[in-house]
């Protein structure tokens, strides 16, 4: 089972309308956010969602820690061993937070500078590109690539480089694209 922290606002609902959903199509779903807990897929739960407001403050042993743009570091908070950090590499906070960590991150945008970036965008489908060699939680290598993703509906580049970045840590190939 993969582990995923959502750090930032609870009011930031950006994440919250996609993660789950296009998780749901590769396994099932549990997801937690301090006061609801629901369950989505019909099969047994492959990814455990939690969405906090702070860093959680116990790390475990492998995870995803994904920054919502609204995210505000407390003094003193450090970043939890065992998770890989994903953000949006525009965000100043995140990436100022990150420095000095030691953590290898995944940067998502529209720079030619991030792991993840999107090549083009249309209303159904989007091609994203893996600029750099990744390493998901389970220690298999993925070199770069253009990752084709069909969509169900309008979604933000920050909604869809957060989701493909999650399946491409969590494990689920790639080699025939994404649908969400």
């Amino acid at each position: 089972m993969t582990t995923i922290f959502t750090c930032g606002s609870l009011s930031d609902r950006s994440i919250r309308h996609v993660l789950p959903e296009a998780l749901a199509q590769y396994g099932g779903v549990q997801y937690f956010n301090g006061s609801e807990l629901f369950r989505l897929g019909p099969h047994p739960p492959r990814f455990l969602v939690y969405e906090w407001d702070a860093l959680p403050e116990e790390s475990c042993v492998k995870g995803i820690l994904l920054f919502k743009n609204s995210f505000s570091p407390l003094a003193g908070h450090p970043l939890p061993a065992g998770l890989f950090p994903i953000f949006e590499a525009r965000n100043r906070v995140v990436s100022h937070f990150l420095q000095g960590t030691g953590a290898a991150a995944v940067a998502c945008g529209t720079s030619p500078r991030d792991t993840l970036s999107l090549a083009s965008l249309d209303y159904h489908c989007a091609l994203v590109s893996l600029q750099r060699c990744i390493t998901t939680l389970d220690g298999f290598r993925i070199e770069p690539a253009e990752i084709p993703v069909s969509l169900s509906h309008p979604k933000s580049p920050h909604q869809i480089l957060a989701a493909v970045s999650v399946l491409l840590l969590s494990g689920v190939p790639w080699e025939n694209g994404y649908a969400f």
